[in-house]
């Protein structure tokens, strides 16, 4: 994967070990699948190594199939929990045991 648009709902592919480059159209009629899983355009990433079937329409390349066979390692999207107690302990929510 050379290149995604999200916005634009573009890729742009390498053919032929990378030599020749072609721009796909996503619709929402593209079927998108990320090893093995169903996804969207946004789980595309550059660097991903992908397979692509699409059809001429109109003079644009609009894909039909993308599939994400090797993806980049993705940057964990969540930050780790804060303590913002500042040193104080949150009060105890269970109840007390019986004697």
């Amino acid at each position: 994967m050379k290149q995604v648009d999200p916005w634009g709902r573009t890729l742009s592919v390498g053919l032929f070990l990378g030599l020749f480059r072609t721009t796909l159209e996503v619709t929402e009629d593209t079927r998108i699948v990320v090893e093995g899983v169903p996804g969207s355009l946004q789980d595309v990433r550059e660097g991903d190594v992908v397979e692509a079937a699409y059809e001429e329409h109109g003079g644009k390349n609009v894909a039909t199939l993308i599939k994400v066979t090797e993806a980049e390692p993705r940057r964990e999207t969540t930050a780790p929990p804060r303590d913002l107690s500042l040193g104080a302990t949150a009060p105890s929510t269970s109840a007390p045991k019986a004697p």
